[in-house]
């Protein structure tokens, strides 16, 4: 049995809209083994139409990671730590990355010095710099 299969795309033309048609036919391909009459008759054309998958509105784009939820960024949880008295002594970066990771709030190091610059750039926290590490502390 031959089948063709002709893909049409619109708009825009790339590869995650083609990549996200060829999963949708993928799944729905069912592979049986043909019947007799199948076999007897003559060869057909298949064409199969695939629509662009709809956007929820108001979603984020797909490949983005989603925002964390209000209160659970590293920001509220340097707050968190302000409040807990662990500013009173001189932390640095690493410092505060790894009691994040000790409560149970794993953080990339740019996410840190990220919240770190917010929290002095307002004045919730002061930074110091000795031998050539910023220390941050109330």
């Amino acid at each position: 049995m031959i089948v063709r299969v002709t893909i049409e795309l619109e708009g825009e033309n790339n590869a995650k809209q083609l990549e996200a048609v060829l999963r949708g036919l993928v799944s729905a391909i069912e592979i049986r083994e043909p019947a007799r009459a199948e076999l007897d008759a003559p060869s057909q054309a298949v064409q199969i139409e695939a629509e662009k998958p709809a956007r929820s509105s108001g979603g984020r784009k797909s490949g983005r990671k989603p925002r964390a939820k209000r209160g659970e960024g590293a920001i509220a949880q340097l707050r968190l730590l302000k409040e807990q008295g662990y500013f009173d002594q001189w932390r640095t970066a690493a410092d505060v990355r790894r009691q994040l990771e000790t409560v149970g709030f794993p953080s990339d190091n740019k996410g840190i010095y990220v919240a770190l610059k917010y929290m002095t750039d307002r004045g919730a926290l002061n930074r110091d710099q000795d031998q050539g590490s910023f220390y941050y502390h109330i």
